[in-house]
């Protein structure tokens, strides 16, 4: 493997964070929330969901609303430099009316497809599930990703509140501790009440 390198780590990142946000918000527009990124707030409150100043350790960062079908926003914790960066996507699941809603194992297998159609398209040069985990109310799975310079751990975590889809992505730096994801996990299911 080769050194960590932190321009190229990020760009690799941002190839995978529109995979693991809905197909719909992949190629969204959104907008930065100014107002609440720079909140100072102790727990930011978003269309009845909190977001704590940290949370594991992770600061919290900018605020994206987008404008697709499902809505939604994310707020984001920490920074690449930082070693280890998440994401709390809340969204709109999209359905006909009348429909059951989907489920969120259902959810997490669209997102682990999608991780692997970037793959195909060579934008990736694998992504493995390591391990399925359930942490705290949450579906979720651990990921190793190889971009062809280096590999890194990435976890996809997934549940239904407030009938909206949360799912937090949390991807870490070669070498960074991997008890992190379930700290934060197990942090935002006690802010939501789960």
């Amino acid at each position: 493997m080769r050194p960590f390198s932190l321009p190229f780590l990020a760009c690799a990142i941002g190839l995978v964070i529109g995979t693991l946000v809905p197909a719909s918000q992949a190629a969204a527009q959104f907008t930065v929330d100014r107002e609440r990124s720079q909140s100072s707030v102790r727990e930011l409150f978003i269309d009845g969901f909190g977001f704590p100043m940290q949370i594991a350790g992770l600061a919290r960062g900018q605020v994206l609303q987008y404008q697709t079908p499902s809505g939604g926003f994310s707020v984001q914790y920490g920074t690449p430099k930082a070693g280890a960066w998440a994401t709390v996507y809340i969204y709109n699941e999209l359905r006909e009316p009348g429909a059951p809603p989907v489920s969120v194992e259902d959810e997490k297998r669209v997102s682990l497809a999608a991780l692997q159609a970037i793959v195909k398209l060579r934008k990736l040069k694998r992504v493995d599930v390591a391990e399925q985990l359930d942490d705290s109310g949450f579906s979720g799975a651990r990921l190793v990703i190889d971009d062809g310079r280096m590999e890194f751990d990435s976890f996809l975590f997934l549940t239904r509140e407030k009938g909206r889809i949360v799912k937090i992505r949390l991807t870490l730096a070669p070498g960074r501790d991997r008890d992190v994801a379930s700290r934060f996990v197990k942090a935002y299911s006690r802010t939501l009440g789960i």
